[in-house]
């Protein structure tokens, strides 16, 4: 690693690691700001449409297609190699809370947030789970897939397994420690 060039400061921290199926990584760092390794090089991508339209970045992840999917502070982006397009969110996702996301063994989004829960893109719609609908809390922080198609989710007060349309939670109660 000390032989990678750096094309931004030093002292930048990153907080999310990402590589994607073609094996590039991605990283983003506690400002927000988006970056691949290219090359034993960190540059910035796309910095120009990014810092005109948005100002922070907090997650990346590629679909089954091929597609780059980007959530920012209040937006969901598509990539698809030539061209950034926004996805129109529900107006029940609040701005500044979207975190997670995640694509299953399905080519289905999932999009964890911090104050809206879980969301679940359709071709044409998402559908929401929230504490209402078993969830522990609807702080997510993370999300993932099982061998067997299970959906596991990460929250603030534990964690939850989704299967066949159900939630079954894991917490204090079973087990987990409150540290």
């Amino acid at each position: 690693i000390s032989n990678i060039k750096a094309n931004i400061k030093s002292h930048i921290v990153f907080n999310k690691i990402y590589s994607d199926r073609q094996d590039n990584i991605w990283l983003i760092n506690f400002k927000g700001k988006i970056f691949r390794l290219i090359d034993d090089s960190i540059v910035p991508f796309h910095p120009e449409f990014f810092r005109k339209n948005y100002h922070l970045i907090t997650d990346i992840i590629e679909d089954y297609s091929g597609n780059y999917w980007i959530s920012t502070e209040s937006d969901l982006v598509l990539f698809d190699g030539k061209s950034f397009h926004k996805i129109s969110l529900p107006k029940t996702i609040n701005k500044y809370s979207l975190y997670k996301l995640f694509v299953d063994s399905q080519n289905q989004l999932w999009i964890g947030t911090t104050k809206n829960g879980l969301f679940l893109k359709n071709e044409k719609s998402f559908q929401n789970f929230t504490a209402k609908n078993g969830l522990p809390s609807d702080y997510i922080i993370d999300i993932t897939q099982d061998n067997n198609s299970v959906i596991w989710i990460a929250t603030n007060r534990g964690f939850s397994k989704y299967n066949h349309g159900y939630f079954t939670n894991f917490d204090t109660k079973s087990g987990l420690s409150n540290n």
